[in-house]
This record gives C-alpha cells, structure tokens and sequence, in this order.
C-alpha cells in the first residue's frame, strides 16, 4: 500500500484512475482520511458509464482507492455507508472486472501487509457476491478472517455447492478430503496474528482454532448429509 506523507492540501486536486476528483466538492479530509462525498461517487459512476472497457475502468478505479493509504478505510465499507466506493462502483459493473485483476487481488491476500490484505478481502466479497462463486476454498477462507462480514453460513453454502456436485459415493468421498486438506493447508499457512474480526481486533491462537473447528464441523455436517443420498442413488444403480 502505498503510504502518503501529505495529505492533499484544500486547493489540490485527488486523482483516481483517469479522474481528478476536487477537495470539497467531491472529498473531504476527516481524521480518518479521504471520504469520498456524493457527488465524488456520482462523478465516478458517470465516468464509468461513459467507459469503453466497464471492468477495466472499474478495475482502474478500484486499484487508485486500495493503493491510496490515505483513503478512509469506511471507503472500503458496505454499499450502504456514504463513503463507501461500492456506491460508485455497482454491482453490475464489478461483475465485469477482469479475471486478470480478480487473480491479482487473490495473489495479495497471500503477500500483502495486514492493512492491504484486509482491504483486498472486502474488495474480493464484494466481486464475489455469492458463496458458491468463490474459486477455492483458500480466498473464501482469507475473506471470512480477515474482514468482518462473512458468516459461518457462507462457508456452509460454498461446501455444499461443491458436494452437491457429486453423484457417487467414491466421488463423494474424495472431494469431501480435497476440501478438508485445502482447509489444512490454510491453516497451516495463515498467521492467526495477521487476521481480524473486525478493523481493530486480532485474533489468537486459540480463537483462530475455535473458529475453525466451527468449520470443519459444518464440513463434516455436509458431508453426512450428502452421504445418504449418494447411497441410496448408488444402490439403485446396483438394483
């Protein structure tokens, strides 16, 4: 994350992406940083309407807030809090960023610094608006710690969608480890230290661990219950 000496004076001009935003007409200085105010967010989503290319300049536009040290972490907030970017940046057009860029904001949940990951993290459950469109249970995972919005039953949904897609009991079997040996693999390499359950407080050790074992029991709970029909369907294949 790029870190910013100086904030921008009252008579400078704020650049995001192609644009350049002005101070008291389209931001304003808070303790907290930047915040973008209404017609700074209405001046974006026009220059995104007016784009040629919506998911690169939506991408542009996100990359100039999440490098910008001296944004207001409310800007990476819900749609519903007045600093949010996502009320300039919608739904619709973030369903048009690029693969490319969606793979880069995963790349930095790994390698980044605190303060950047748990940025990426709110930007990544915005892109990914339901459970079952998250790649792998790794970026699900990253997202469920390290910002404060997603739930248990999340974590639910994106298991069972993937065991609902089996149909034998073999198969069944094999992805059910497949996915608790991704689950051990993040836990192995994920520093409890790092994440947050909110924007200020750490997690331990043994919270980091109960937090887990929460999820390897809705794992297991799924997989019981999938269990059960792929046996029943196995033995009418063998009637």
């Amino acid at each position: 994350m790029e870190q910013k000496n100086d904030l921008p004076s009252g008579e400078a001009h704020l650049r995001v992406a192609d644009m350049e935003l002005s101070y008291g007409q389209h931001y304003e200085l808070t303790p907290n940083g930047i915040v973008l105010l209404k017609s700074g967010h209405h001046r974006i989503h026009l220059h995104l309407l007016q784009s040629a290319d919506l998911g690169e300049s939506a991408a542009a536009v996100i990359e100039s807030v999440l490098e910008n040290a001296d944004f207001s972490e409310d800007t990476f907030s819900h749609r519903h809090k007045p600093a949010s970017i996502f009320r300039a940046v919608s739904t619709r057009s973030m369903r048009f960023i690029p693969d490319a860029y969606k793979e880069e904001l995963r790349r930095r949940l790994l390698d980044s610094d605190p303060p950047m990951a748990r940025r990426v993290s709110k930007l990544l459950i915005h892109i990914y608006e339901t459970a079952v469109s998250y790649p792998d249970v790794e970026t699900l995972l990253h997202c469920y710690f390290r910002a404060e919005w997603l739930t248990p039953d999340k974590f639910t949904l994106y298991v069972r969608s993937r065991l609902m897609r089996i149909e034998d009991k073999a198969g069944l079997d094999k992805e059910y480890y497949v996915i608790k040996s991704e689950m051990d693999q993040f836990v192995q390499n994920f520093d409890p230290v790092l994440a947050t359950t909110g924007l200020s407080k750490n997690l331990t050790e043994e919270e980091f661990s109960e937090a887990m074992e929460v999820l390897y029991e809705k794992l297991s709970n799924q997989y019981r219950l999938r269990s059960v029909n792929c046996r029943k369907k196995d033995i009418k294949r063998t009637a």
